[in-house]
């Protein structure tokens, strides 16, 4: 099912849609309200709750209508199923993992100013090498891969030190009498990043990490409804600021105020319903066993040595073997424009593993167990607390795609590992 078949369906079943996405996530939200750190401000709230509720939405959707196998939709639950269980079994049988948190304090936990202003050095470095190679992604006619192309990692990098600074920062404010001023300037350099970023949810990420880096330094909630209120609204604007100046070209001068934000409430809607194009896309007609994929190790060590480097190797494009990349392919055979679908953990299991999908399923789940029980031990600490909140925000991106599940916590792990290695060197010179 391409893109029009998929849109003219759901805009037909819109109520159905919204009632059963509302369920889902009500469900998945009580059931691991206990499991998130931050509370409802959990980035693991957006990234796994809400994009899933309404994937599965989808999924479900076209499952009514007769569009997927009776087999392949029940696996696909099951798999859920086998996911969420584990993050919940997890908040009843705790494990003890003093010696692997005793390891990651020493390898990350520097405890002076030094790592704030050589990360900042950083930041500012690669904001003029990433301005310079592709200027500000918010007003760029083609998609954010595209606009990366040939300087993801220096993105990836400068994307941690954000994360790192917003993060060290929020928690310095915390009960500080100048809190209000810091706070601005804190909101301002996270507007200045988006524009960078292009990204559509990247203010409400930076709003997300202000808190959830507080909750970690603490060991509880650190905001109110009218915090969580605030955030909702702001983010939902940030997001159709970005949604106006990506599709600016269809806007019509003609077009007044209320023609514009109806315009642009529909692109958020249609958003939101992408979030299930993996499934939409890969699961009617059977087509995801029909494409074919990578190695699931070429697929994995892609992320962690680099896609150029790595296709320079092996003598071919591995991006373009990405489940995801394939389905799109599948549909749109001639299409050159980088980027597809994000795969999930769950269609990825199912693809890459046959058989032991279930196997996968339960590892990446006991996986972010793990190190969200690493992540907590980082109260009172506000280097580590900044440094768990950059890694957990990076290591959730493997829920969606599980091909980073390696690189997404080696990456961050090693560029914090390295400062603190240079920081200790400085001081024996």
């Amino acid at each position: 099912m391409n893109y029009e078949e998929f849109f003219s369906f759901a805009y037909a079943n819109t109520i159905h849609f919204l009632w059963m996405s509302f369920f889902i996530c009500g469900f998945m939200f009580i059931s691991l309200r206990k499991f998130s750190l931050g509370g409802a401000l959990d980035p693991f709230h957006i990234t796994y709750t809400f994009t899933y509720s309404t994937s599965y939405a989808v999924m479900t959707l076209l499952w009514l209508n007769g569009h997927i196998d009776n087999g392949l939709f029940f696996l696909l639950v099951f798999y859920g199923f086998c996911f969420i269980s584990i993050l919940i079994i997890s908040n009843t049988y705790k494990v003890n993992l003093h010696r692997l948190s005793s390891m990651c304090d020493l390898l990350f936990g520097v405890k002076n100013a030094d790592a704030i202003k050589i990360i900042f050095a950083i930041y500012v470095f690669l904001s003029f090498v990433i301005i310079y190679n592709k200027g500000f992604s918010l007003f760029t006619l083609t998609n954010r891969f595209e606009d990366n192309k040939g300087i993801g990692p220096l993105v990836k990098i400068w994307e941690y030190s954000v994360y790192f600074i917003l993060s060290y920062f929020s928690i310095v404010s915390f009960n500080k009498k100048n809190s209000k001023i810091i706070v601005l300037l804190l909101i301002l350099f996270a507007v200045f990043n988006s524009i960078v970023s292009g990204a559509k949810s990247d203010f409400f990420y930076y709003g997300l990490v202000f808190f959830f880096s507080r909750a970690i330094y603490t060991g509880k909630v650190q905001y109110n409804f009218k915090n969580l209120l605030s955030l909702l609204c702001v983010g939902l604007m940030s997001i159709l600021v970005v949604l106006y100046f990506n599709f600016s070209l269809t806007l019509t001068t003609d077009f007044k105020i209320g023609d514009i934000l109806e315009s642009l409430l529909f692109r958020f809607y249609d958003r939101i319903l992408s979030n299930g194009d993996a499934y939409y896309m890969g699961l009617p007609n059977n087509i995801i066993d029909a494409v074919s994929v990578d190695n699931v190790c070429i697929t994995m060590l892609a992320p962690l040595i680099g896609i150029s480097t790595l296709s320079s190797l092996v003598g071919y494009d591995v991006s373009s073997l990405d489940l995801g990349r394939q389905i799109l392919l599948f549909h749109s055979p001639s299409l050159d424009v980088a980027g597809g679908p994000t795969d999930h953990f769950d269609l990825f299991a199912y693809k890459y593993f046959g058989a032991m999908g279930p196997i996968f399923v339960i590892f990446i789940s006991v996986y972010i167990v793990v190190v969200k029980e690493i992540i907590k031990t980082g109260k009172d600490n506000v280097h580590l607390s900044s440094v768990y909140s950059v890694i957990w925000f990076s290591v959730l991106s493997a829920i969606l795609k599980p091909g980073m599940i390696f690189s997404s916590l080696l990456i961050p792990a090693l560029f914090f590992f390295l400062i603190n290695v240079f920081i200790f060197l400085c001081r024996i010179k």
